[in-house]
């Protein structure tokens, strides 16, 4: 995720989910059905992710690199590393359809 995700998921954590979805193999199309049966959702990763970024922000920059969220900084960029521990167990397209319903209801 941005370093702008991370944060709007942390201030909106009722009202943003993370979805992550496998590139597919052989460079199959991303279609339709591909997206339904792969894409993964992490309603609450707003939560999870914490006061990561805070602390990042207050320069403990090395707090715990072993972590599953963590901020991190490549080529200039600061990004959110959420594992794929969290991502893979998040919930199916058809189950976040679900929590979309509840919520909006």
């Amino acid at each position: 995720m941005s370093l702008l995700q991370g944060k709007t998921a942390v201030i909106e954590k009722d009202r943003y989910a993370l979805c992550v979805m496998t590139r597919p193999e052989n460079d199959r199309p991303v279609d339709k059905e591909y997206f339904i049966q792969e894409s993964r959702f992490v309603p609450n990763i707003g939560s999870q992710i914490g006061n990561s970024i805070e602390l990042w922000s207050q320069g403990l920059r090395n707090l715990d690199t072993n972590t599953d969220v963590k901020v991190s900084l490549d080529d200039k960029t600061e990004s959110v590393y959420i594992s794929r521990d969290i991502w893979k167990v998040g919930v199916s397209f058809n189950e976040f359809i679900e929590i979309l319903r509840l919520y909006f209801a």
